[in-house]
């Protein structure tokens, strides 16, 4: 379930006044303009390729430890579209030496301050709760140097059954995972249902 927002607008820049009807548009957001960077692309312009490749996200993290919490039911941004390969991409750039661990928590969402909301507060938990986590594991790890637990999908809720959200109810991440294990061989993600 998306939160309540204003949805996708296309916007075409067809008015004589730079489209001042539209909420977004400029002259530069017009159909023209996107279609003309395509284009620059797609034939292969130096200064595009190099505009990307000063951005392009390598996930090398240099062997430094990381934490990325995210919810299975985010909608803004997909988890799969997101921390899943960013997983996979910083495995193949860093292989053993990798920190990074995926904590994947199912029914969290991208926002909690809508769990107050009829409709959301029955069918998502809290994915601050586990940010808040693994900021107490991370500070653990740099000062005690404690283990960081492994990637893994965090069990939490029941959509459409939620009791009155308190920490009982709220599962831990756990430091040894078992069958909800998230791993990473040969440049696939293995996330358990």
């Amino acid at each position: 379930m998306p939160p309540p927002t204003n949805g996708i607008n296309l916007v075409y820049n067809a008015g004589t006044s730079e489209a001042a009807d539209h909420r977004l548009a400029t002259v530069d957001a017009s159909y023209a303009r996107a279609a003309c960077l395509r284009s620059l692309w797609a034939q292969g312009n130096p200064t595009m390729a190099a505009s990307v490749n000063a951005i392009r996200v390598n996930a090398n993290l240099l062997g430094k430890p990381a934490i990325i919490v995210q919810g299975r039911s985010d909608a803004p941004v997909p988890i799969n579209h997101a921390s899943r390969p960013y997983l996979e991409a910083n495995q193949v750039a860093e292989g053993s030496k990798s920190q990074l661990s995926l904590y994947e928590v199912t029914n969290g969402q991208h926002f909690d301050a809508f769990l107050g909301v009829a409709g959301f507060d029955t069918r998502f938990i809290p994915v601050h709760y586990y940010n808040v986590q693994a900021l107490n594991l991370m500070w653990a790890h740099l000062k005690s140097n404690a283990p960081l637990p492994p990637s893994q999908v965090v069990r939490g809720g029941t959509p459409g059954a939620a009791p009155a959200l308190t920490t009982a109810n709220l599962p831990a991440i756990a430091h040894s995972p078992g069958a909800n294990a998230i791993s990473v061989s040969g440049g696939v993600v293995n996330v358990p249902n």
